[in-house]
């Protein structure tokens, strides 16, 4: 759902209503994306999408290079004003990431989401390769202004189900508010609110959950949480550690007991530093 605008042509999607939904029986397959809401756009030209409504909704399969793609990419401008409903999982999304909010902006590429409400749902039966929001900024050889832009994300993240960490992208972690930027790329979620909550498994190789990752959030609300116990480990505790890159975080306090993942307090302001520290480290 979207448009390919190239070179400097411009192109607006006033109204997309209903949503989408696949089905328990139904398979979505493709090389790049299995689903795409947004914009490849490689020129200066301008792309936009004003309200997508219904959300998106999965109880089969899909599958593609990034499983479900909200968001653009190229070195031109995409801007999805509005996005209601969410995405509710109940089957599985395969890819890398498996659900990517975001995009990849490129040179003086500027991606921007104005309201995403509805948040992501991962049910109990649910399996994901992976969760970013955020995505990369690479200014590169000439450009000055790469940018990825999320003014309010509503309804937070919560996972029941599995979420696997088999995304490159997102540097094989779990769920993943950052990205990657150079030069002078910039990445912000300006608002993210309802938190990020764990009542499944999460099982990946690097950090169960990243919040600040070379982002900017002025505003975090709504806590982070894990109700899950695991063979061998207590409850509110992640297979994989949970890390925040924060300018008050630059180093790791020399010792730290395992507690439970609400480190992430109302209304937070996080911005990222290099630094990683482990609120599971051992």
């Amino acid at each position: 759902v979207g448009l390919s605008i190239s070179q400097t042509a411009t192109g607006t999607l006033a109204t997309f209503a209903d949503g989408i939904t696949n089905s328990g029986t139904g398979t979505i397959e493709g090389s790049k994306y299995g689903i795409f809401v947004g914009n490849i756009n490689n020129g200066t030209g301008q792309a936009t999408i004003s309200t997508f409504s219904g959300g998106i909704s999965n109880a089969g399969t899909i599958s593609g290079g990034n499983g479900i793609f909200v968001g653009g990419s190229g070195s031109g401008r995409t801007t999805i004003s509005t996005f209601s409903g969410g995405i509710i999982n109940s089957g599985a999304i395969k890819g890398d990431p498996g659900i990517f909010i975001g995009g990849v902006a490129l040179s003086n590429g500027q991606i921007t989401i104005g309201t995403l409400s509805g948040g992501i749902t991962n049910a109990g039966t649910g399996t994901i390769s992976g969760i970013l929001v955020g995505g990369t900024a690479l200014a590169g050889v000439g450009g000055t202004n790469a940018r990825v832009t999320l003014s309010t994300f509503l309804g937070g993240i919560s996972n029941a189900g599995t979420i696997l960490g088999a995304s490159s992208l997102s540097g094989d972690n779990g769920i993943v508010l950052g990205g990657r930027v150079t030069a002078n790329g910039h990445i912000t979620i300006s608002t993210f609110a309802g938190g990020i909550t764990n009542s499944g498994r999460i099982s990946v190789a690097n950090a169960g959950i990243v919040v600040g990752s070379e982002i900017s959030i002025p505003t975090f609300s709504g806590n982070i949480s894990n109700a899950e116990s695991l063979p061998g480990r207590p409850a509110s505790s992640l297979r994989a550690t949970a890390r925040f890159m924060a300018r008050s975080s630059t180093a790791a306090p020399s010792s730290r007991a395992a507690k439970p993942l609400r480190s992430a307090p109302q209304a937070r302001s996080i911005r990222a530093t290099p630094r990683l520290w482990s609120a599971d480290r051992r």
